[in-house]
């Protein structure tokens, strides 16, 4: 799949999520790290829709408006302060704590869809992981306003 393919992919499922895309779960901290990145390649944009919601801990998942998050390459979680750090392209972002407001970037993919191009075979099984336990319909990538 191309990029240009991969990018109106994106900005289809981004509407499919303004339109109800949403799920639900109860919060579990099951897992020991819920941060999933995508891979660190400057040749994949970031989508470009606004993402705002209150982010949360499912089933040992992060998620926003009940879907999946991940993040950039070089995200960290922060188990003592329950928070997602930034580094990589967006390294002196202010971290983003579970039960708060998160307002950035990102674009979603509905569950099944290819995302290969963005993410290694690790992230991928985490994500579809995530789908699977909390029953979510969509990936949502997640990234703060740049610094």
């Amino acid at each position: 799949m191309s990029v240009r393919t991969g990018r109106r992919l994106g900005l289809l499922a981004c509407s499919m999520w303004l339109m109800g895309c949403a799920a639900s779960g109860a919060e579990s901290s099951s897992r020991a790290d819920p941060v999933i990145t995508r891979v660190a390649d400057p040749r994949i944009p970031y989508p470009l829709a606004k993402v705002e919601g209150t982010l949360s801990l499912e089933q040992g998942c992060l998620m926003i408006n009940g879907e999946v998050a991940f993040w950039p390459a070089g995200t960290t979680w922060d188990a003592e302060n329950r928070s997602v750090r930034f580094g990589g392209d967006f390294q002196g972002a202010a971290p983003v704590s579970v039960d708060a407001r998160f307002t950035g970037g990102g674009g979603l993919w509905p569950a099944g869809h290819d995302l290969s191009w963005m993410l290694d075979k690790d992230a991928e099984a985490a994500i579809r992981d995530c789908l699977a336990r909390t029953g979510a319909t969509c990936a949502v990538l997640l990234y703060p306003d740049r610094p």
